[in-house]
């Protein structure tokens, strides 16, 4: 059985459009693209000439796009037809939807239509005809069919550009696809049927029939002919004497008559041929045509001569320098168009010569079959601007490292969902490309969970519209989304792996899940969905703590572990070398620094315990990624905050890093490059020079402000409270007003619960604020009347980034409650009717808004103000980077020349932002203010130096009232003994279950003489045996605390096993810590771990626990 190959194509032209009938646009004066399906698969492939005769294929003949992407039906794209769209804005394509070597049948259902702007990158749609009527954009006209779903095959579609083809609605002009079709129980044999496209060409018209002359006709090939003014098509008749034949109309779609029988391509004697294309060659009036002779073995291609009248066949040649030509079209190139393709060619197979492995060995890691120690710096691009991406790569590679770690932000990319994002700032695959250009790999984790003190863990917030969400778990909806958001990702980077010449060599599967939960169903999903994407071939990862990696850990994935300066890195590999006494050792999230939190110290790590770190695994062969190595900043809103309770994360992610937020050299730089070199077997490269001078800004004042209540994004009104994703709003203010009853007394208003920092007026005074990161809920108010206003301005911080409490919905999450007591009675009111505007985080809004005469206000004098939004100008001759100063303000967000910088508070500990020289101008820049308090003073500078260890606290954060510590002289410890020396976990079970609310530990010494006492985390057992949830957990006494290294009681239920609880050097023993449990509960047990470090320095040796 011969192969029956299925072609259209129309020719171009002249230089433009022909007014006076239908034709498609032809332009180019340099060569020739053959665009055709591949005699070595069923797909389609390109190729160029300068002469029409002698061609070069385009990347060796392999596929120009994938056809399984594009042929939704059975996934391969065969007779691919070409040409230009009709107002040259970019290309359309039509392909016929078949695959032989998968159905092993000659049969195929539908078409697939595409389109691209460069004729490299191509969108499409699919018509699988079996569906019927539905597919198309007429459904309710008349029907060639009684039975869609019988259809047998539709084959070898091609474009004729119509202008005067009118729709329903008017618009004229559109695309008539034409093509042969069979439906066997409707008809004995294949005929010839056209419908239309619209200018999108996404839409579709049914079929009509073009003709029947009683007998089989495929391959139309439609070119009009401005030497007769007739339309002509070339047309393969299998019915009567088979050949290529000619007809003619003086109309596109009636008025065709039969071949005449002795005009057809006759000179190949009585060998077959099919899939005719007419072209011409440039400057010449007659033509040229190319069709398949299949009957020959092996098949030629051949191109043969025509007179201007597309007549008179002669002098047949093949094709030259094609590699499987097959049906197929020809459009004439421009030379931008041809050394574009050209060049395109050759990027391709210079990255396809470079494909190579990366894959475990024993005991080591194979990059292209050779031993290699991975040393990643882990670097952020939403953290860093685009301009400076290159600068901090170099840095990176000339600390030593060979690789580049980086997250894929979910919400980032699908801030709206449907609404993706891979452009400028978010342009992840070019960043992996700058990385490989300057001699990276890189290692992507694209979540879809990442942590990363990032809003919301890198989860979109509109996944809580759906309130019953279940969030990193097997949800169906949450399922659905992440599947979709790891396709199109993959569509970025997909190509970029190393077995593709790209730089990617790993790609993580979720994140610390065993921080989350113990679901392996679930992380084989992910994984699933991941290898699905990227191939059986590219290695995939799990990072988890040593402590619990082995709760999800999947058989057939590499294992990695987590943990930070100081550790014990034999301990921390210990149970991994039992398990896998083989496998390659990696440290994939090596903790160089901490995050930073408002309200408390700036975090630091000694240089020194990080560089011995790294050097003890190099020394070992272990490979490593150092988080962070440039932490950069959390620009806009994108901060996120840590549980239990609520600390949301400040702006800067400088997180102690060897290269500092804006990008310099540190000590820990330096001391760490010394090490790098010795593991290095040439010079390290130079390190760059700054992206940008520093420079400073005079003192300057905002002279323009605008109410908060003068912007408003949407208002609605509801009997109960809404929350922000009730509103649809992501990010910003959310307010709330409703009427009160009478009260005559004092009262106490109560939010359950205040999602972040909630102020309360009533009548417009200011009463108070309800702060979430102090745990606060209640305020009091003073009498009220009826029928006076409530209002409540609530402010969102960054969404919960760690454990359970991720999901984290804002404004008033449930209700809100008044209480006092009227006559002796306990009275509560539920308070209901409520006007609920939100505000987004969107400066063109703002600006807007500001521009519509609402910001000529005069600043509010007092502190607690209503707030505003603030304008102000500054001039520059110069830019370079700064730090802008807000020590004066109160809380909000900062936009500088349209840029958001991020969020100011002025707790601290950061006081300044840092504004990066790239999205300075010289002369006049703009800065907006967003104070939800307001200013004591409407003035920034821009300094040197940042600001990030500067507190301005309300009051202490130390938990050392006395009035809270227990007297315990008179009460029995339901435990006494001694903790065991080293490290790791230990348990502790009561002799019997106990009732109460507080738990008190009472350190009485410690494994080391003279240590102070530390503990890195603590768990209660419930009656069942399991692990109590710490969410509601707060410290309710510490006798001492280490405030300077920020190792404050909180430290012991962060669900962070490196940071820990320490008292302050110097404080006597007996210490004495106890928290809150939040309810009175049933315990049975505890358990205990000391610091992370070697030799676990500080543990505690005898003690004391009590529970009241």
């Amino acid at each position: 059985m011969h192969k029956i190959i299925i072609s259209v194509i129309v020719s171009l032209l002249s230089i433009a459009p022909i007014s006076v009938a239908a034709s498609n646009l032809q332009r180019g004066d340099y060569g020739y693209l053959y665009c055709h399906m591949s005699d070595l698969g069923e797909w389609t492939a390109f190729a160029i000439s300068r002469d029409g005769y002698h061609y070069k294929d385009l990347i060796s003949g392999q596929p120009v796009f994938k056809a399984e992407e594009h042929a939704r039906i059975e996934g391969g794209t065969r007779d691919a037809y070409i040409t230009r769209k009709h107002d040259g804005s970019g290309y359309v394509m039509v392909t016929t939807d078949m695959c032989v070597a998968k159905s092993h049948v000659w049969d195929n259902y539908g078409i697939d239509l595409l389109q691209s702007d460069d004729l490299i990158h191509w969108t499409s749609v699919t018509f699988d005809y079996r569906q019927g009527a539905g597919i198309f954009c007429d459904s309710e006209s008349e029907d060639v069919y009684k039975d869609w779903s019988t259809i047998n095959r539709v084959w070898a579609p091609q474009i004729f550009w119509d202008p005067d083809y009118l729709w329903p609605d008017g618009k004229q002009g559109g695309y008539m696809i034409y093509y042969s079709m069979l439906n066997r129980p409707e008809e004995a044999y294949d005929r010839m049927y056209y419908s239309y496209a619209d200018e999108s060409f996404t839409h579709l018209t049914k079929p009509r029939l073009l003709f029947d002359w009683g007998y089989a006709t495929i391959d139309a090939d439609i070119n009009y002919l401005e030497s007769d003014g007739l339309y002509h098509m070339l047309i393969k008749k299998e019915g009567g004497k088979p050949g290529i034949y000619t007809a003619t109309s003086e109309h596109l779609t009636k008025g065709w008559g039969e071949p005449v029988e002795d005009d057809y391509v006759s000179f190949e004697g009585d060998k077959k041929c099919e899939g005719s294309s007419a072209f011409q060659l440039i400057g010449e009036d007659t033509w040229c045509v190319a069709y398949i002779q299949y009957s020959d073995k092996p098949k030629h291609y051949r191109i043969c001569k025509a007179d201007k009248n597309l007549r008179h066949f002669h002098s047949p040649v093949d094709i030259e320098g094609v590699t499987g030509p097959q049906h197929g079209s020809f459009m004439r190139l421009t030379e931008e168009e041809y050394k574009r393709l050209e060049a395109w060619s050759d990027s391709m197979m210079t990255a396809k010569e470079a494909k190579g492995t990366f894959e475990c060995g024993q005991g080591a890691f194979l990059l292209n079959g050779q031993p290699f120690v991975v040393k990643a710096a882990e670097v952020h691009y939403p953290r860093i601007p685009r301009p400076y991406w290159e600068h901090r790569i170099k840095m990176c590679r000339a600390l030593g490292m060979n690789t580049v770690c980086i997250y894929v932000f979910w919400n980032y990319h699908e801030p709206q969902m449907n609404h993706f994002t891979f452009e400028d700032q978010a342009d992840v695959a070019e960043f992996c490309r700058l990385a490989q250009k300057n001699g990276m790999y890189v290692i992507v984790r694209p979540g879809p969970y990442v942590c990363a003190e990032w809003e919301m863990g890198g989860l979109p917030w509109w996944l809580l519209k759906k309130k019953d969400i279940q969030l990193r778990e097997r949800d169906p909806f949450f399922m659905e989304r992440v599947k979709i958001f790891e396709q199109k990702v993959g569509e970025q980077l997909a190509p970029l792996t190393i077995q593709n010449g790209g730089p990617i060599i790993m790609i993580q599967v979720e994140n610390e899940y065993g921080s989350y939960g113990e679901d392996k169903p679930y992380v084989s999903e992910i994984r699933d969905c991941l290898r699905s994407i990227y191939g059986d071939k590219v290695a995939l990862f799990q990072c988890d703590w040593s402590s619990n990696f082995t709760k999800n850990g999947l058989d057939d994935l590499v294992w990695t572990m987590n943990f930070g300066t100081g550790a014990d890195i034999e301990q921390q590999f210990k149970r991994l070398g039992e398990l896998r006494p083989h496998a390659p050792k990696m440290c994939s999230e090596f903790w160089s620094g901490w995050f930073d939190k408002w309200g408390a110290q700036h975090e630091t790590r000694p240089a020194e315990d990080m560089v011995q770190g790294i050097d003890e695994m190099l020394s070992k062969g272990i490979s490593f990624s150092l988080y962070m190595t440039y932490g950069g900043t959390s620009f806009g809103h994108w901060a996120g905050a840590n549980s239990p309770g609520f600390a949301p994360d400040v702006t800067s992610y400088d997180y102690d890093a060897p290269i500092n937020e804006y990008g310099q050299p540190t000590e820990k730089y330096f001391l760490l490059r010394q090490t790098m070199q010795k593991y290095t077997g040439h010079k390290l490269p130079a390190i760059p020079k700054a992206a940008a001078p520093i420079i400073t800004i005079p003192k300057f004042k905002l002279e323009k402000a605008m109410r908060i209540s003068d912007y408003l994004t949407i208002q609605r009104q509801s009997r109960d409270i809404l929350t922000m994703e009730d509103m649809g709003c992501g990010w910003g203010m959310i307010e709330y007003t409703t009427t009160l009853p009478e009260v005559p007394v004092k009262s106490v208003l109560t939010l359950n619960d205040c999602h972040d920092f909630a102020q309360v007026y009533i009548d417009s005074e200011y009463i108070g604020k309800i702060d979430r990161v102090k745990n606060e809920k209640s305020i009091n108010l003073p009498p009220v009347k009826k029928g006076q206003a409530l209002n409540i301005l609530v402010e969102a911080m960054g969404r919960i980034n760690f454990g359970r409490a991720i999901k984290d919905f804002k404004g008033i999450t449930n209700e809100v409650l008044l209480q006092a007591d009227i006559d002796g009675h306990e009275t509560t009111w539920n308070l209901k009717n409520w006007n609920i505007i939100s505000m987004n985080d969107d400066y063109q809004a703002i600006t807007k808004e500001m521009s519509q005469g609402h910001d000529d206000l005069k600043r509010p004098e007092t502190i607690y103000s209503d707030g505003g939004y603030y304008r102000g100008y500054f001039n520059l001759k110069k830019v370079g980077d700064t730090f802008l100063n807000f020590e004066t303000w109160g809380k909000g967000q900062v936009w500088v020349n349209g840029h958001a910088m991020g969020r100011i508070w002025s707790i601290g500990p950061q006081q300044t932002l840092y504004v990066p020289g790239c999205w300075l101008k010289k002369g006049k820049n703009e800065i907006i203010v967003l104070d939800v308090i307001g200013p004591k003073e409407p003035t920034v500078w821009g300094q040197a130096t940042p600001e990030l260890n500067k507190l301005q606290l309300e009051k202490s954060n130390k938990r050392n009232n006395i009035g809270d510590k227990p007297d315990l002289n008179s009460a029995t410890p339901i435990a006494t003994s001694q903790f065991k020396a080293g490290n790791g976990w230990q348990i502790i079970s009561f002799n019997a279950p106990q009732k109460g609310r507080y738990l008190a530990i009472e350190c009485c010494s410690t494994q080391k003489e003279g240590d102070r006492v530390a503990i890195a985390e603590l768990y209660l057992q419930g009656s069942n045996g399991e692990r109590l949830s710490r969410e509601p957990w707060a410290t309710k006494y510490a006798d001492s605390e280490d405030d300077n290294g920020n190792h404050t009681g909180d430290k012991v239920f962060d669900l962070q096993e490196s940071t820990f609880w320490q008292t302050e050097k110097g404080s006597a023993l007996p210490h004495l810590l106890v928290i809150d449990l939040g309810l009175e509960q049933t315990v049975t047990g505890l358990e205990y771990l000391p610091r992370a470090e070697q030799g676990a320095p500080g543990s505690v040796k005898d003690y004391r626990i009590y529970i009241y």
